[in-house]
Parts: structure tokens; C-alpha cells; sequence
């Protein structure tokens, strides 16, 4: 049995998880989870978006539908740091990963629409 939604059953939470889950925390933790897969994180928020994207040959962007995932993560032990990692997919190669801090900087310089 794991922790699951920020919650878990002490009597049955694996030896490694030695805090409670965060209140985001959707990720299923189990005893044999490999030591890079310890982490607390959501599910992720599926954004869509209109990407910028280059031609070769073309100046300027070419509008594109798409989509980013924005997730929250959090490696362990307590006190670690959170990340949001916004990314055009999970397992996108080069992941744009921000301090819970940097990301709330990020929001407020954002222009408002015109």
C-alpha cells in the first residue's frame, strides 16, 4: 500500500518516507520505489499553448497549437527544495525547472494580454 493525495498510513508508508506527504503530493510511494523515483510530485497540469516555432530558411516564429505540462516536484528528504518543471511533455529533453520562488517571479513579470 502507498501514500496517495499528501497522505500516508504510517503503519504501511515505506521505511524511506520518513515525513508525511505534501497536501500536492499524488505520487504513489511503495517500498521497492528506486532510489531516483523517491520524490513527491503531482499530476500535472496540461496547459495549451501556442508555440513560437523556427523554420529553417523563414524569419520569425510560426504559430503552433500545442501543449506544456506543468508539475510540481519534490525530491527528498524533508526541507529539499520544490520545482515547477514546465516542459512541451513529460519526458521532454530540455525541461524549463524553476524554484516554487523563481516561478512566482516568472508569473508576476508576465505582460498582461493586448
Amino acid at each position: 500500500m502507498g501514500s496517495r493525495h499528501g497522505q500516508h498510513d504510517p503503519a504501511h508508508a515505506p521505511t524511506w518516507l520518513t515525513a508525511p506527504c505534501p497536501p500536492w503530493c499524488t505520487r504513489s510511494h511503495r517500498e521497492q520505489d528506486h532510489p531516483e523515483d523517491r520524490r513527491h510530485q503531482d499530476d500535472g497540469t496540461v496547459v495549451p499553448v501556442v508555440l513560437g516555432r523556427v523554420e529553417p530558411g523563414r524569419l520569425g516564429y510560426l504559430a503552433q497549437a500545442g501543449e506544456v505540462v506543468v508539475q510540481r516536484i519534490r525530491d527528498l528528504p524533508p526541507g529539499a527544495p520544490t520545482w515547477l518543471v514546465i516542459a512541451e511533455s513529460e519526458r521532454a529533453r530540455t525541461p524549463l525547472v524553476l524554484s516554487e520562488e523563481s516561478a512566482a517571479r516568472l508569473r508576476s513579470a508576465l505582460p498582461e494580454p493586448t
